[in-house]
C-alpha cells in the first residue's frame, strides 16, 4: 500500500503560531496494524506524527485523533517500548499546550499585502499602528478556531475563522462593510457626549442599578450635562469645561446636584475611555468638594402621631414606611408572605439581585391587619403628602425614624441591619443567615409609647 506523505506542522514558541512545513519523504514510516486498522507513526525531530487507514477495501486515510490514538496505544501488545514513552511523551506536551494555548491573548499584525486590501480610509491606521488587533485561538475538542477584535477609533469590530487567514478575510471584510456604509450602526460607537452617554447608560449602567435611579441618572444629565458639554465631542472636552460646570452648580447652591453630575461624568469619561475613545480623564485635575452629606432627621413620636392620625388618602401608605424602615425606591418590591413583609434590597452592588425580611412589629400590625396587597402610588405624590403634613420631613425621614426607633427599643444590631438593608461587612453577609424567628423575636421589641397613648 503506497502511503500518502503529509506535511509536519512543528509548533514554535510565540503566537500567533507560524508553522512551518517538513516534507516526510525520505522517512521511513513505522506501521502497526490493530484488527482493520492500521497506525502508520511517521518520526520527525523526535516526534511523532500519525495517520490510520482502513484496510476493508479504501485507500482513505485520515488524521487520527489523540484520544483515539492513546486508547491504541494502550491496547497495543505490538509497539515497543521506546515508541510508547515517546508517543505518550507528545501527547502529554500537546495537551499543555493546547490548554495554553486556549488563555493566551496576543495582538495581531496584518502584512502589507493585506492592509493593502483594506479600503483607504483604513489602510494608514493598520499600517502606523502596527498590532492593534486582539486576536484569541479558542481549542474545543478537534476544532480550532481564531478570533479577532478591534475596540477604537470609535469602531467595534470582530471577525473569526478556523484559520489566522481566514480570520483576516472576514475583518477586512467587515472594514469593507463599514466603508460602503453596511452595518455601521451595528459596528460605530457614538463619539459626541451625548450620543455616547446614551448609548453607554443604556448598553451597560441601566443593568446595574434601579428603574428610578436610572431615571433620575437620565434627569440629572438632560438637565445640567447635556446643555453644557451635550454636543461637544469627547476628544474636545477639556477640565476646564467640566471645572466651569462644577464651580457653577455649587454657586447656585446645588452643591448635593454637583455631587451628582461629577460622578455620571466620570461614569461616562471611564466608559469612554474603555471603548478607546479617550485615553485620559478630564476630570481627573478638577478640583471638586464633595458637598456635606445631611442625614435624615427622625420625628418626634409627637410627629409620629400626627402622621399616623392625619386624614391624607395614603396614611396606610406612609405608616407602612414608617415602620419598615424601607428605602423609597422600595415601596414598590414589598410584598407579604405570612408575617413577614419581603423587599428587594436596591443597595447590593455587582446586580446581584437580594431581598430583606421585615417581621410585621407591633406598631405596624394594627394598621395593615391582614392586607397581603400593596398598591403604591407615584412617589412623588407621596412625597407632598408627606410635605403637607410635615413641611420639614422627607419620605427618607421615615426610614431614619424606623432606625432610631430599633436602638431606642434594643434591638440587635444584626436583626436591624437585616430588617433595614445594611450590610455587615462582607464576612459577615456570607457567614450570617438569621432565621425568621430570630428577626420576629427582635422585631416585637419595636413597642413603644406614644402620647396619644397617654
Amino acid at each position: 500500500m503506497e502511503v500518502d506523505h503529509a506535511v509536519h506542522r512543528r509548533k514554535v514558541s510565540g503566537f500567533p503560531r507560524r508553522t512551518h512545513t517538513e516534507n516526510l519523504s525520505g522517512i521511513h514510516p513505522n506501521r502497526r496494524r490493530y484488527g482493520t486498522v492500521e497506525i502508520i507513526f511517521f518520526r520527525t525531530s523526535s516526534r511523532f506524527w500519525a495517520k490510520k487507514s482502513a484496510f476493508e477495501g479504501s485507500e482513505a486515510k485520515e488524521a487520527i485523533s489523540q484520544q483515539e490514538l492513546r486508547k491504541h496505544v494502550a491496547a497495543s501488545q505490538t509497539l515497543d517500548e521506546g515508541h510508547t514513552s515517546a508517543l505518550e511523551s507528545t501527547l502529554s506536551l500537546d495537551q499543555k499546550v493546547s490548554e495554553t494555548e486556549a488563555k493566551q491573548e496576543v495582538f495581531l499584525g496584518f502584512t502589507s499585502k493585506e492592509i493593502s486590501k483594506m479600503p483607504q480610509r483604513f489602510r494608514k491606521l493598520f499600517r502606523v499602528d502596527g498590532l492593534p488587533v486582539h486576536c484569541r485561538k479558542r481549542k474545543r475538542g478537534g476544532s480550532v478556531n481564531f478570533e479577532l477584535r478591534y475596540r477604537a477609533n470609535g469602531l467595534n469590530i470582530s471577525a473569526s475563522g478556523t484559520t489566522i487567514e481566514r480570520a483576516k478575510e472576514r475583518f477586512i471584510a467587515a472594514l469593507r462593510r463599514i466603508e460602503s456604509g453596511d452595518g455601521v450602526k451595528q459596528t460605530k460607537i457614538p463619539t459626541s457626549y451625548k450620543e455616547f452617554c446614551l448609548f453607554f447608560f443604556e448598553t451597560f449602567r441601566k443593568r446595574k442599578v434601579t428603574e428610578l435611579t436610572y431615571y433620575h441618572d437620565m434627569s440629572r444629565c438632560r438637565n445640567h450635562i447635556f446643555p453644557v458639554i451635550g454636543g461637544m465631542a469627547l476628544k474636545a472636552i477639556t477640565p476646564s469645561d467640566c471645572q466651569s460646570m462644577i464651580d457653577d452648580l455649587r454657586s447656585r447652591g446645588l452643591g448635593k446636584t454637583a455631587d451628582e453630575v461629577f460622578s455620571l461624568m466620570n461614569y461616562t469619561f471611564k466608559g469612554a475611555i474603555a471603548h478607546g475613545l479617550i485615553t485620559k480623564n478630564p476630570l481627573a485635575v478638577v478640583f471638586h468638594q464633595k458637598h456635606k452629606h445631611e442625614h435624615g432627621k427622625a420625628l418626634t413620636k409627637i410627629e409620629e402621631v400626627k402622621l399616623i392620625s392625619s386624614s391624607t388618602p395614603y396614611r396606610v401608605l406612609l405608616i407602612i414606611a414608617l415602620y419598615t424602615g424601607l428605602r423609597p425606591n422600595e415601596y414598590t418590591s414589598l410584598r407579604r408572605e405570612g408575617n413577614m413583609l419581603i423587599a428587594k434590597n436596591s443597595k447590593r452592588k455587582n446586580g446581584r439581585e437580594e431581598y430583606k425580611r421585615i417581621p410585621i412589629n407591633p406598631m405596624l400590625a394594627p394598621y395593615i391587619g391582614d392586607m397581603k396587597e400593596f398598591h403604591w402610588c407615584h412617589m412623588e405624590t407621596l412625597y407632598k403628602h408627606l410635605r403637607r403634613l410635615m413641611p420639614n420631613h422627607t419620605l427618607y425621614d421615615l426610614r431614619t425614624t424606623f432606625y432610631t426607633r430599633c436602638r431606642e427599643c434594643g434591638v440587635a444590631d444584626a436583626a436591624r441591619d437585616e430588617m433595614v438593608g445594611h450590610s455587615s461587612g462582607v464576612l459577615a453577609d456570607a457567614y450570617t443567615d438569621l432565621s425568621d424567628a430570630y428577626l420576629i423575636q427582635e422585631a416585637n421589641k419595636i413597642k413603644y409609647a406614644l402620647p396619644l397613648d397617654q
